[in-house]
């Protein structure tokens, strides 16, 4: 409930007792100040507080005085209200693949102020904040101290999700066991002032994902057999996308152009499209086509064929490759009635797969020679090669 006041309070003001004492109250909640005697009495202490506040809110010549219905009095009422924490939700991807976690919140917020955000162990009083707590004011742009204002912010990698991912596990890094991978937690804003980091306000407590583990390491072409808890799965796959949080390289799995909370499955297409780079472009992991338009070129281009190698047959398909021992190739199945069916990667002559299991193989990364590997009767194929800037990850380790 707001403060009022019958009469002005500070220099040269009526300075009643009654008014005097609730300004100082509201000074200590502000925390312009940590010391200051309430006793009605209107000193050079209490003045310098008000002075000391207007300056915080941008008055250009502050003239130590509250009055009703002012400006000063309604700033410090509003920044002692709680913050409208009004959402953090994973963030999708840009096409220069940033992201991480958006985060949106209203209050009103004055110079040496800071908002902070704290995931995890969230404190159950007003204190100081810890030392890991996230600065979000450090990121924004065009704030006004002395008004309630809606603000968005992106907190994107590596920097501000790195200290992100630091405070929750509240070690150097995350790719410790204790980080807590994929499960909800609590997230709380707070106002603080500069210096103390005595909290000035708080918000209600807002509930977040995390996301599914990342694979820790390089990208290559088999790093789904060094992490064999990557899955396969048929619709709706997450893709990959590489990262440098801490100490650490590790590609989260994201879904849908957002982190990925549940599911640490890939499908043929999203682990073709993950090792392309093209997971953090928008849609082009759909399908086979969609991945063609990203590479952009047009299926069944070979730099060495003078027409186009599309949906031919197995004999046809395995004669290129027995004259294409090097390069690295895209290669897409098609059945009977040309609905594509498979997606796979040619790498020097090695067939690299991700694949349902199917008779005695099971599901996930496979390799081989093309000569040693199953087709179906009647499958049509296409071949495509991969233009030079999109093989980084295309080697094995």
């Amino acid at each position: 409930m707001a403060i009022l006041i019958g009469k002005s309070v500070g220099k040269n003001g009526v300075n009643e007792p009654e008014d005097v004492e609730k300004i100082q109250e509201l000074l200590l909640r502000t925390r312009v100040v940590t010391s200051l005697t309430v006793n009605g009495v209107c000193d050079d202490q209490t003045e310098d507080a008000i002075s000391e506040f207007q300056d915080c809110i941008g008055m250009s010549s502050p003239d130590s005085r509250v009055d009703p219905g002012g400006r000063t009095l309604r700033c410090m009422n509003e920044v002692v209200e709680p913050i409208q924490f009004n959402q953090i939700t994973d963030f999708g991807f840009s096409m220069q693949g940033k992201g991480g976690y958006k985060v949106s919140f209203k209050v009103l917020l004055p110079k040496n102020y800071s908002v902070k955000m704290i995931s995890g162990n969230i404190l159950q009083t007003f204190g100081a904040v810890p030392a890991n707590a996230f600065d979000l004011t450090s990121e924004l742009v065009n704030v006004c101290h002395d008004k309630v204002e809606t603000y968005d912010l992106e907190m994107k990698t590596p920097g501000s999700l790195s200290l992100f991912f630091e405070q929750l596990s509240s070690l150097e890094t995350p790719s410790s066991g204790n980080f807590p991978w994929s499960c909800e937690i609590d997230s709380q804003l707070f106002l603080v002032r500069n210096g103390s980091d005595d909290v000035v306000s708080t918000s209600r407590i807002k509930k977040v994902r995390t996301p599914v583990k990342p694979f820790i390491g390089n990208l290559c072409l088999n790093f789904a057999r060094l992490s064999p808890y990557v899955a396969y799965k048929k619709v709706d796959a997450p893709f990959l996308i590489p990262i440098s949080v801490g100490d650490s390289t590790g590609s989260f799995f994201f879904l849908g152009g957002r982190f990925s909370t549940e599911d640490r499955a890939l499908n043929c297409t999203t682990y073709v499209g993950s090792l392309l780079g093209l997971s953090c472009r928008s849609g082009y992991c759909e399908n086979g086509l969609k991945i063609l338009e990203g590479l952009g070129v047009q299926e069944g281009t070979v730099s060495t064929q003078t027409a186009t190698i599309c949906n031919v047959d197995e004999t046809t398909m395995k004669t290129f490759f027995q004259g294409h021992k090097t390069g690295s190739f895209l290669l897409q199945t098609r059945t009977s009635s040309l609905i594509e069916h498979h997606l796979l990667l040619v790498v020097d002559g090695i067939l690299h797969e991700f694949n349902v299991k199917r008779d005695n193989i099971p599901a996930g990364y496979q390799f081989c020679e093309i000569e040693k590997r199953e087709w179906k009767n009647g499958e049509k194929y296409t071949i495509t090669e991969i233009p030079e800037g999109f093989r980084e990850y295309l080697c094995v380790h």
